[in-house]
């Protein structure tokens, strides 16, 4: 549910993956995901992910004008209950030594 991806210099960019496990006892759906930056960019498998199969959440973050510490969600709108699934991503950006 959390990743952190460590150091990183400001102007790098981050891709990072979720693996979603069905671990229920129907089809899943994600319906929606969304991150809490512009900087953060993300693909979501559309299709039906079957009971016990797994999906893959791809996110790549933009480092470009942060820095410091840095921790970002990613809000999953599912079929599952609870509905909604926060991930997130954390990890420093230090300054570029231009």
């Amino acid at each position: 549910e959390s990743i952190n991806f460590g150091e990183i210099i400001q102007g790098e960019k981050v891709n990072l993956e979720f693996i979603i496990k069905n671990t229920g006892n129907g089809d899943l759906i994600i319906t929606n995901a969304k991150a809490s930056c512009g900087c953060t960019q993300l693909e979501y498998p559309k299709e039906i992910i079957k009971q016990g199969s797994v999906g893959s959440i791809n996110i790549t973050f933009n480092s470009e004008n942060k820095l410091g510490e840095q921790k970002k969600n990613i809000t999953l709108t599912t079929n599952a209950t609870p509905n909604i699934k926060i991930l997130t991503i954390e990890g420093m950006v230090l300054p570029s030594e231009n």
